[in-house]
């Protein structure tokens, strides 16, 4: 269990934790099991601090020090660790997936089953040096992220058989662009789905989809708040089906509160009936005061469907 005065100093913020820090070098402080998803701790002094379990996803931690410290089983999704320093830092089982590791500096750390899922590696530092007690988990989104731009050293260290590795020397050096999305609507609203979705794919825009029921499900919730999570943006159908749907509510609620944590746009409203636009100010649409909506009613009409799909598209290509 964490030290309870470490723990508040650090919630203090940066700049009175590494006064406290400077005055107290001796000290190795105790934050073990720390829970502080999406705190700021840009340039925070985390040296030999023991950090085993913390819950630090989307924290913004740049440049911050972790010099020697212990990060084993830490969860670091989707935090900022610009320019962040590893230097023989302990991060075996951590959670690295989804965070932004440019110009950070990993020489000498330890891993172990360490998960570096869709993440860019190609501006990381001292990834040649790095320690490996066994097997880390890096995926392909990774190594495209990366343009193939990370070390053989690192990559026979984490595990990768040696065809990999040569697959990883020869792929193209230029940026490769792309987006993935969720479609959420109704289940009535399938046809337009299915026309959305293989447009998107034939664009080069990897999307999933999901129909809804009428029900608010708490578990279909919980599940719709990981699912927004794993995706660049989130396309939500508005339909006449939708109207009186408690989950539309919730999923404006979790993909807006998502979008403050990354400081981002991930909601993209699409609708397909003129009733949305004509909803009083205490209705959903009040969620979406402000937001650019593109319009697809009479998307059956060709032209008014290939018009509005282009829009589209440049509104996705701006969040990529």
């Amino acid at each position: 269990m964490a030290n309870q005065y470490h723990l508040s100093l650090l919630q203090e913020g940066s700049a009175s934790w590494n006064q406290w820090r400077g005055q107290s070098p001796e000290i190795h402080p105790d934050l073990t099991g720390v829970r502080l998803s999406g705190i700021d701790l840009r340039g925070a002094n985390l040296s030999e601090a023991n950090l085993t379990q913390a819950v630090l996803n989307n924290a913004d931690l740049q440049g911050a020090l972790f010099w020697r410290a212990i990060l084993s089983e830490c969860n670091l999704h989707s935090a900022d660790l610009r320019h962040a320093y590893f230097y023989q830092a302990d991060l075996r089982h951590a959670n690295l997936s989804e965070s932004n590791l440019d110009q950070a500096n990993f020489r000498e750390a330890l891993l172990n089953g360490t998960t570096l899922a869709n993440i860019d590696l190609s501006s990381v530092k001292g990834l040649e040096t790095v320690r490996h007690e066994g097997r880390s988990y890096l995926d392909i989104h990774t190594l495209y992220r990366s343009q193939g731009q990370v070390p053989e050293a690192f990559l026979r260290g984490i595990g990768a058989p040696e065809h990999f590795i040569i697959y990883t020397s020869i792929m193209p050096q230029a940026p490769i662009q792309y987006l993935s999305c969720f479609i959420s609507s109704s289940q009535s609203d399938s046809a337009f789905v299915s026309r959305l979705y293989a447009d998107l794919q034939q664009q080069g825009i990897r999307c999933w989809s999901v129909f809804h029921d009428l029900n608010n499900d708490h578990d279909d919730i919980k599940k719709i708040k990981e699912t927004i999570k794993m995706h660049d943006t989130w396309l939500l159908i508005l339909s006449e089906s939708t109207l009186i749907s408690e989950w539309v509510k919730q999923e404006i609620y979790l993909t807006m509160n998502m979008e403050q944590q990354q400081k981002r746009t991930i909601l993209f409203p699409l609708c397909l009936h003129q009733d949305f636009l004509d909803l009083t100010p205490n209705s959903t649409m009040l969620l979406l005061q402000n937001r650019q909506m593109r319009n697809f009613i009479g998307w059956q009409d060709e032209t008014i469907y290939q018009q509005t799909f282009a829009a589209l598209l440049q509104d996705l290509e701006k969040a990529g």
